[in-house]
């Protein structure tokens, strides 16, 4: 039996309207389940992730998601137990939408690798959803696997290095197409990143949400993390900081308040801008509200 020393999951969520999750996300494999979480917007909208256990591990909590940690786990183990992904139902905008997954089991030569065929191509009959309405798990295919056939006769030894020799090119071709899609999906990437680069930057710059009395987000918050420093006092700290100084607005959101509630930007910088909200009577106090924080830009001459 062979260890599994190494598990690389790649995960793209959908580029679509409300297709991310902050839901737990799982991987099912060899009878055991991981986590996958590297705590860096894992599932956001168009999000592609490279999640590695064990050798290389880049997950969060490695020592409890090691498939070389109790127990070991043995690539015969894959022959018994299913590989899938779940949902778990815990998290904020619950429901989540795949667009493609691919799972190798000790990357190389003797490496397996899973991964779901009706979700290659594009278009919205080549990915799904995971929610508690359409069920929460899905099942991978191991690539190049067949049906299992009834026992035969031992082949004679010519036949038989005849059989290796093809399953070797097979095991080839299948190597390269993995490899070349691979290389296709980085230089995609690359020359993606190359042209935002190269392209002029946006005029303004805009980071907007709303934020719960209690500190907690309404809808994306891609861009910004809210924290509560005490009643009335709000940070909004930038995942990317502006380049410059930027300006920010804000208004008391909902109808519980009075008209003489208020909000007021305190502190604006490059990386956080500080809100303190307060009651009619002025004093400080926790209310929901909407912001925007502008920077303007400079573009680039032609």
């Amino acid at each position: 039996m062979t260890a599994i020393t190494k598990i690389v999951a790649q995960v793209a969520t959908a580029d679509v309207e409300y297709a991310g999750t902050q839901s737990r996300v799982y991987l099912g494999i060899a009878g055991r389940e991981f986590r996958l979480a590297t705590g860096d917007g894992d599932f956001a909208r168009g999000a592609k992730k490279d999640f590695v256990f064990g050798d290389g591990t880049n997950v969060l909590n490695p020592e409890h998601n090691d498939p070389r940690l109790s127990p070991v786990l043995e690539t015969a183990d894959l022959d018994h137990h299913p590989v899938y992904l779940r949902m778990g139902e815990d998290g904020h905008e619950p429901a989540w939408c795949l667009d493609h997954v691919l799972v190798t089991v000790n990357p190389g030569p003797d490496g397996r690798v899973y991964d779901c065929p009706a979700l290659e191509g594009t278009g919205p009959e080549h990915r799904t959803w995971l929610e508690e309405m359409r069920g929460t798990v899905l099942h991978l295919r191991r690539r190049g696997a067949s049906a299992p056939q009834e026992a035969t006769p031992a082949p004679d030894p010519e036949l038989s290095s005849q059989l290796k020799q093809e399953l070797g090119r097979q095991l080839g071709e299948q190597l390269k197409q993995e490899l070349g899609r691979q290389l296709t999906e980085q230089l995609k990437q690359e020359l993606s990143e190359k042209l935002r680069r190269d392209t002029d930057a946006p005029a303004v710059r805009i980071v907007h949400g709303s934020v719960r009395a209690n500190g907690t987000v309404e809808g994306d918050n891609s861009d910004f993390v809210v924290q509560r420093l005490t009643p009335g006092i709000y940070t909004i700290q930038l995942r990317q900081p502006f380049t410059t100084t930027p300006t920010a607005t804000a208004t008391i959101a909902g109808r519980a308040w009075r008209l003489l509630d208020n909000v007021h930007v305190v502190k604006a910088t490059p990386q956080e801008v500080e809100f303190w909200t307060g009651d009619d009577r002025g004093n400080k106090g926790d209310r929901d509200f909407h912001f925007q924080i502008i920077e303007r830009t400079q573009q680039r001459s032609a």
